[in-house]
């Protein structure tokens, strides 16, 4: 028969230091370039606490408790059939995690989207070279919680950023910027309505219209307030010429005049 292991000893080989727990101390002796970071996944249900001084953390939400039955959660939307809310849907709105993470003044927070793995890639990348505690909030469709075939995964993600329920920015140092698909649907388009998102999910079969309404109105106070705070958006303006000068320009060059 072979040794029975000894508490503990089928781990030796793993770089514990590396690991949880962190030594503050320790890692602060540390030069910058070659300091370990930690990437800790916080719970489905999207309200994970973040505790350590220097992380980086993704929540990657569902959006409910997925791997015990799919309960609602504090990031569950209005309306939906949860195994916690099974008649009439959840009836709070739910909360903005990253507005909270944004109230404790950390150097680098963002959103990101899944199914915009670039986006999301970019913005792993530039957190993992900031120090402090950074936070990305990754949105994650789930059709079996969700209700829908798994071959919208893609169409039911990207509908989210398309009617602002998602919205796609980074703050970093306290400076806010769409990104992705948001920031072009700020350049050139508008949002579709919310009502399209809702209608395609099977979680949303009982929402009323005055919900619908509601998430509405929230989705467009949150994108004007995102499109008052983007400074990308507002130095673009800044460097487009005026009407005037544009109207000077076609004239000039209408006249033969190209220099």
């Amino acid at each position: 028969m072979g040794k029975i292991a000894k508490r503990g000893e089928g781990n030796k080989e793993q770089p514990r230091a590396l690991l949880w727990p962190i030594s503050q101390l320790w890692l602060s002796e540390l030069p910058m370039n070659i300091r370990p970071y930690e990437i800790r996944w916080h719970g489905r249900g999207g309200q994970g606490a973040i505790t350590a001084a220097k992380i980086m953390a993704e929540a990657a939400y569902l959006e409910g408790y997925m791997n015990t039955g799919n309960q609602r959660s504090g990031s569950t939307p209005l309306g939906v059939i949860s195994g916690t809310t099974p008649i009439l849907g959840k009836q709070q709105n739910q909360k903005d995690i990253t507005a909270i993470m944004e109230a404790h003044g950390i150097p680098y927070i963002a959103t990101a989207n899944a199914c915009y793995p670039l986006d999301l890639y970019e913005k792993v990348r530039k957190a993992k070279e900031i120090s402090g505690t950074r936070f990305i909030h990754v949105f994650t469709p789930c059709p079996t919680g969700w209700g829908f075939p798994f071959s919208d995964t893609i169409k039911i993600g990207k509908l989210a950023v398309e009617t602002g329920l998602v919205v796609l920015y980074e703050i970093e140092d306290g400076v806010f910027r769409l990104t992705s698909a948001s920031e072009s649907i700020a350049r050139r388009g508008n949002l579709k309505p919310v009502r399209e998102y809702l209608m395609k999910q099977g979680r949303f079969k009982r929402i009323t219209q005055e919900q619908i309404s509601e998430l509405q109105d929230r989705v467009t106070t949150r994108w004007k307030r995102c499109l008052e705070r983007a400074t990308n958006l507002k130095a673009t303006a800044k460097n487009r010429p005026s009407k005037s000068k544009v109207r000077e320009i076609t004239f000039m060059v209408g006249n033969g005049v190209t220099n």
